[in-house]
């Protein structure tokens, strides 16, 4: 691998943390404002924000064993993915059930 290779694969980690954390942050923030519309349906960003908390908690492993820090095994990571994915796929279900039952 090239330089540029490595550089990137050591940093990305760090800045896809940086980026998540803005994303939290709006989160935090749709969650603090009130809505006058009391039909708003808030569910599937809740879930989203879990989705992206746990995004988050993945991150930071890989950028703590890519430190060296702790040794974790790699496979972890799948089933980070798969409570992402499974997250996603039940925002999609809560999603249709709304539109079906209200729309």
């Amino acid at each position: 691998m090239t330089e540029l290779s490595l550089a990137i694969a050591q940093s990305a980690p760090v800045y896809n943390l940086a980026m998540v954390f803005i994303a939290v942050f709006l989160f935090i923030q749709l969650f603090k404002t009130k809505s006058k519309n009391k039909k708003l349906y808030m569910t599937p960003w809740k879930f989203m924000f879990t989705a992206v908390l746990i995004f988050v908690s993945q991150e930071f492993l890989s950028v703590i064993r890519a430190e060296e820090f702790i040794d974790v095994p790699v496979y972890i990571n799948g089933f980070f993915e798969l409570a992402i994915v499974v997250s996603f796929i039940y925002i999609l279900l809560l999603q249709k059930d709304y539109v079906k039952r209200y729309l």
